[in-house]
């Protein structure tokens, strides 16, 4: 009988401690379960983060600084949605912004626009500043310098006759782009007429201060405007057709690769065919475009130029004329000119019309790619950009083309590689394009 109890209380006390080790790994599974939990929560909730920013010397004093980045409450990288920062008795700035507890964040300082956007030393572009969101954790910034150099004031709106279509949609892109159409001045007047169009990369900063880089815009409105006013030109409908930050991908031909690792892949092809297949038949529909190959022009300046160039040439059926201001003629690496890339098919080149100019300064500090900074004041350096435009031209006479019947080839002296140089250059090019012709253009019934 004893044994028999003893027994019963040995196996008890098994079960007992059979239970009670599963209570206690039940027990700390759960509370693992709700940390878990907890910590999920935690890092979906909306936590503040105050952002303090030095701002340099040259900095306006009645002008307000503003965080604007990768979150709504930071503006989603609209400059005009910015957080507002509050000038405090130390000199800094700072506020304070929601963001997701754990989440990381990408954001630029500037003075309310794109145009006054910070810079690094020697005016060179800065990375995004990045942070992840900590409580009690504030993110200190120094801002060196303005783009600018605090000498614009914010805002100021300068596009005349310019409609914008702001973030236009493409399936085959990673980021919508900004597009900006200027009609000519008798558009409303003059129901039954169609018009040439030209597409313009870059197109922030062909109309308006208040969007173009460094606040300094090519006034490509007000002098189409003039132009067209005083009958020196027919009327053209240009469509400016912003970047954004996919700017260097979509900019590169393929073979060409970056080795920026923002921008890993050349998306030329997917930039054109969004251009071809989707603003394009936006473009013909609402408005009254002469939509043929003959009356569609490309054009931009740089790396714009090149992308130009290079839709151009794999939709030869959609693209008749091409403007280049400044064209950028060799691969990232700096070393291959690119020129064999579009003549060595003369039948295309001759095909179609052309307006290339170069300043005699060359391409600047940023031309080639890739310079070591060491050489990048070399005039010989600066100048490769203006003997690699005169290869180009030498390959078009090379095809049997004529200068001045097949293309006007316009070398700037002192022609320089930036906004206000090219700006000086839309009336050769409209001129060149577009010449004076009668009143009479085709009608809406026809082309």
């Amino acid at each position: 009988m004893k044994k028999t109890v003893a027994g019963l209380v040995g196996v008890f006390a098994v079960g007992m401690l059979g239970i009670g080790s599963w209570y206690v790994m039940h027990n700390q599974r759960a509370d693992a379960e709700a940390s878990q939990a907890d910590a999920r929560k935690d890092a979906g909730k909306m936590i503040p983060v105050q952002i303090v920013v030095k701002a340099p010397g040259e900095t306006p004093g009645n002008q307000t600084l503003y965080v604007c980045g990768s979150a709504p409450n930071m503006g989603n990288w609209q400059a005009e949605a910015g957080v507002p920062l509050e000038k405090k008795p130390d000199g800094t700035w700072a506020g304070t912004v929601e963001v997701m507890n754990g989440v990381s964040y990408a954001f630029k300082i500037n003075r309310g626009t794109w145009n006054t956007v910070e810079r690094g030393p020697d005016d060179a572009d800065v990375p995004n500043h990045e942070f992840t969101a900590a409580d009690g954790k504030p993110v200190d910034v120094v801002v060196v310098a303005w783009v600018d150099h605090g000498t614009l004031t914010p805002n100021r709106q300068t596009a005349v006759s310019v409609i914008p279509h702001a973030k236009f949609p493409s399936k085959g892109l990673r980021l919508p782009h900004d597009v900006y159409v200027y009609l000519p001045p008798d558009y409303d007047t003059s129901k039954d007429r169609r018009y040439p169009t030209i597409y313009m990369q870059d197109g922030q900063n062909l109309f308006n201060e208040a969007t173009s880089f460094g606040g300094k815009e090519w006034k490509f409105d007000e002098t189409a405007q003039r132009l067209m006013l005083a009958e020196d030109m027919p009327g053209v409908i240009v469509v400016g057709v912003a970047n954004n930050d996919d700017r260097n991908a979509e900019y590169t031909p393929p073979g060409m690769g970056t080795n920026d690792s923002r921008h890993p892949n050349a998306q030329a092809d997917a930039y054109g065919k969004f251009l071809v297949e989707e603003l394009k038949p936006f473009i013909d529909s609402k408005y009254r475009t002469m939509p043929d190959r003959a009356h569609t022009a490309i054009g931009g300046s740089a790396m714009g130029g090149l992308v130009s160039m290079y839709v151009a040439k794999t939709n030869p059926s959609v693209f008749g004329v091409v403007a280049v201001c400044s064209p950028w003629l060799r691969a990232p690496d700096g070393q291959v000119q690119l020129m064999p890339d579009f003549t060595s098919d003369r039948a295309w080149v001759k095909t179609n019309r052309w307006y290339i100019d170069m300043g005699s300064k060359g391409g600047g500090a940023g031309y080639p790619p890739n310079t070591d900074p060491k050489k990048a004041s070399d005039p010989a350096v600066a100048q490769s950009a203006l003997t690699d435009a005169r290869a180009l031209i030498a390959a078009f006479d090379s095809a049997g083309m004529i200068k001045g019947k097949d293309y006007v080839y316009e070398e700037v002296p002192n022609g320089e590689f930036n906004e206000l140089a090219w700006q000086s250059r839309v009336e050769p090019m409209l001129r060149a394009l577009y010449p004076a012709t009668p009143a009479t253009q085709p009608t809406a019934s026809g082309n």
